[in-house]
């Protein structure tokens, strides 16, 4: 959970089913108005938005390595649960909620209005 939008005013998508997610997929889906990307890492699924903040490249064309994410452009490296930019020409990304139900993945995504809880970058 990325903690960055009040529970409240989330609205979850379904993505795909969870064997949909090899382990350091990164997988792209366009939903709620947003291009999030969503990897299974050490068992985990994590979401995040699919855009690089330096040059706009598309993150899924990236690798994960040691719970990082990796822009293959200018290798701006991100901390995957928290979107945090931790080296290179990049700010922050913002991370979304995931959700299992059974086998389906869902996404929890701000609804129109909603307002970002912290004062990070993104």
């Amino acid at each position: 959970m990325s903690g960055l939008y009040n529970r409240a005013v989330l609205e979850y998508h379904f993505c795909e089913k969870l064997s949909y997610f090899p382990e350091e997929k990164i997988r792209r889906f366009f939903r709620g108005g947003k291009e999030v990307a969503v990897v299974q890492y050490e068992g985990r699924l994590y979401a995040f938005s699919n855009r690089c903040t330096h040059e706009d490249f598309q993150l899924h064309f990236g690798f994960i390595e040691d719970g990082c994410v990796w822009c293959p452009i200018h290798y701006g490296v991100y901390d995957l649960p928290t979107g945090k930019a931790k080296s290179g020409p990049v700010t922050d990304i913002e991370t979304y909620e995931v959700r299992v139900e059974g086998e389906d993945v869902y996404v929890g995504l701000p609804a129109d209005g909603s307002q970002r809880m912290d004062s990070g970058g993104g």
